[in-house]
């Protein structure tokens, strides 16, 4: 695939009577990293809704190569089954209808692996209910890697973490695009965004470099 991977053009989004993102233009290649800035209720969620699948734009295009299935995810407020174990929520991606069907050995094998990713192996069996909220997160991020995903979206990956798994889980996602993975990472933390190749402020829902 030599084009981006998803492309907005002139991407507009209205809610509430106000003006969440106008005229955004935005190409995501693979194995590129892209972090967004910029205060809170700027536009940076809905932008990874859009790239994502999950709203559409009121003007303007959004242009997807990719089947919605390879793209992973890291949601605000986690979006986990608080019945399920850890490792139950890990595998939710693979068990897509959309997805081949794998043998339930294989799927726990891969939902055990990516929690290990993440630090969280020994709570495999734990509800995420009993979990803290640190740990929860590290789920989240587990439920988006465990499909190898070809694009990988992340609102605010770090905020619930403490200094040493925020640095655990930074590494684990900016080593992404070094396999072709292309990273999107919404974040307040100035440290994490300057980590990607290319780093977007969203301002009053425009984008600008620098």
């Amino acid at each position: 695939m030599t084009g981006p991977l998803v492309e907005l053009q002139g991407v507009s989004v209205r809610r509430a009577g106000r003006d969440v993102l106008q005229d955004v233009d935005l190409a995501i290649g693979a194995g590129r990293s892209v972090a967004l800035v910029g205060p809170s209720g700027s536009g940076k969620s809905t932008l990874l809704e859009l790239l994502g699948g999950l709203a559409r734009p009121d003007r303007g295009r959004v242009v997807r190569e990719l089947p919605e299935e390879r793209i992973g995810l890291v949601l605000q407020g986690h979006g986990l089954v608080s019945l399920l174990t850890a490792e139950e929520n890990a595998a939710v991606p693979l068990q897509a209808p959309e997805r081949p069907r794998l043998a339930r050995a294989e799927v726990r094998r891969r939902a055990t692996a990516a929690l290990a990713g993440v630090g969280l192996d020994a709570v495999a069996d734990h509800l995420v209910e009993a979990l803290s909220g640190g740990q929860q997160q590290r789920v989240a991020v587990a439920r988006a890697l465990v499909t190898e995903p070809d694009l990988l979206l992340a609102d605010e990956p770090t905020a619930a973490l403490d200094a040493e798994n925020r640095e655990h889980v930074a590494d684990l996602l900016f080593a992404l695009p070094a396999r072709g993975t292309a990273l999107v990472v919404a974040t307040h933390d100035r440290a994490l965004a300057a980590r990607a190749d290319v780093v977007l402020h969203v301002e009053s829902g425009r984008l600008r470099t620098g």
